[in-house]
């Protein structure tokens, strides 16, 4: 048996980074660089936790007024912090690496549907800041809410058919909102 830690990066810190620093940093794998690999894994535990492993990812946004101060430029990414992920040698299996990548996938879900959420609106000038926030607040508690429903129909990968099932729904749902797959994009504020 292990013993499982779902992190979860700390989107005020990544918000504050610039999206060019995110993208050119080796130690951030962005969802759209490809498939999580144990080589991803890079991050060391405690020597007590080598049955553990700890995934550390979300979704993140920036934005950036352009001069004109009536367009946003936004930017929202799936990241995984290779650093601050680690796994434990003895419990390295393909199933265990198909579950984290399902996680990963169902963050870039939730990315998807924060950039839709974002792109279909005009966001008052003086109040965008706070009204983004909050949406992104609720998409995230809504990834919570799937990653911990993922986890008990699985029961945490363990049934594969559950896992196989999950995997064609999240891949669905990933390709019915391919529209907003792209993670940078423009809005317009009302003035």
């Amino acid at each position: 048996m292990y013993q499982l830690k779902f992190g979860i990066i700390l989107s005020v810190l990544l918000m504050l980074v610039s999206s060019t620093t995110i993208a050119q940093d080796k130690n951030i794998l962005i969802w759209t660089d490809g498939k999580l690999t144990w080589d991803d894994y890079q991050g060391k535990s405690d020597a007590n936790e080598v049955n553990t492993i700890l995934s550390y990812m979300d979704f993140t946004y920036k934005i950036d007024m352009q001069g004109n101060g009536k367009v946003l430029d936004i930017e929202v990414n799936s990241v995984f912090d290779k650093l601050g992920s680690y796994v434990g040698d003895s419990i390295k299996s393909t199933e265990l690496l198909q579950r984290e990548q399902l996680h990963f996938d169902i963050i870039e879900k939730y990315a998807r549907l924060f950039r839709k959420e974002l792109d279909g609106q005009k966001w008052e000038h003086k109040t965008f800041h706070k009204d983004i926030e909050r949406v992104y607040k609720q998409f995230s508690n809504n990834n919570k809410m799937e990653q911990k429903n993922c986890d008990r129909e699985t029961k945490k990968g363990k049934n594969s058919d559950k896992v196989r099932e999950w995997t064609i729904k999240i891949a669905k749902e990933l390709k019915n909102l391919d529209k907003y797959k792209e993670p940078a994009f423009t809005v317009k504020l009302k003035m």
